[in-house]
């Protein structure tokens, strides 16, 4: 293990953040970047059942 001098290994730490930093940077890029889904305002009609909502609370008597 000759080969792995103090200098060297600074080195591989240096470089493994700097590749680390640059992959993220894409990843954040890429995020930012794509398309958005649509904003059309029947969206969200499918999941809104207010008109058919029946009242199941129990009643007193």
């Amino acid at each position: 293990m000759d080969f792995l001098s103090r200098e060297l290994f600074d080195w591989l730490i240096i470089v493994v953040i700097v590749v680390g930093g640059l992959l993220a940077v894409r990843r954040l890029r890429q995020d930012f970047t794509r398309p958005l889904p649509p904003d059309d305002d029947d969206y969200h009609a499918e999941y809104d059942d207010a008109d058919t909502e029946e009242d199941t609370r129990p009643t007193r008597t």
